[in-house]
């Protein structure tokens, strides 16, 4: 009888493992790098910089983005920060590309312990395009070359999102997450 309850006690620990190693590690990486690609939050006046975002797939297996579930109308998009005596009060300054996921593709693959990465400048110009440029990402369109370079200030950058995955067809989806950036113009 102590053996069929072993038994039985290791199959239901066995196939709770089992649902469990059916959600793959991700993790985010949400960060601002100046034109050399260096982690910065702060940038001189008059200088672009990057947004970058990473969505990185720390298991063995491949898994599928589902782009459709990401909340992306303040994705990237810069508040400057304005401080008087009595509050601090913001002023939307954009973002530097007018869609996202402008090709609708159901999923995007994430290949075992690899990253899908969205990378655009505030400021795109001739070496940033959705073909081969140094800031390739075909994931933006429509950007917003004619932003203006951002003047002395504190601004932030924040959004949130919820996320959906699937591996071999099942689906499984992150709670929301907050990303929030403040950074600085001297």
């Amino acid at each position: 009888m102590k053996n069929i309850l072993l038994l039985v006690a290791l199959f239901f620990v066995s196939c709770n493992e089992d649902e469990e190693s059916l959600i793959p590690q991700v993790d985010f990486n949400f960060q601002l790098l100046d034109m050399n690609g260096n982690p910065s939050t702060v940038f001189n006046e008059g200088e672009n910089f990057i947004f970058s975002f990473l969505i990185i797939n720390r298991s063995d297996r491949q898994i599928q983005f589902d782009q459709s579930e990401m909340q992306t109308q303040d994705f990237f998009r810069v508040i400057r920060l304005v401080d008087s005596q009595e509050e601090v009060s913001t002023v939307d300054m954009g973002r530097p590309y007018n869609g996202v996921f402008c090709l609708y593709m159901a999923s995007h693959t994430i290949s075992a312990k690899d990253t899908l990465s969205l990378r655009i400048p505030w400021k795109p110009d001739e070496n940033w395009d959705t073909g081969t440029g140094k800031y390739f990402s075909p994931f933006f369109c429509d950007v917003n070359s004619d932003n203006q370079l951002l003047g002395k200030g504190n601004y932030q950058t924040k959004f949130s999102s919820r996320f959906e995955f699937s591996v071999n067809g099942n689906a499984f989806s992150l709670p929301s997450q907050d990303f929030n950036i403040g950074f600085t113009i001297q």
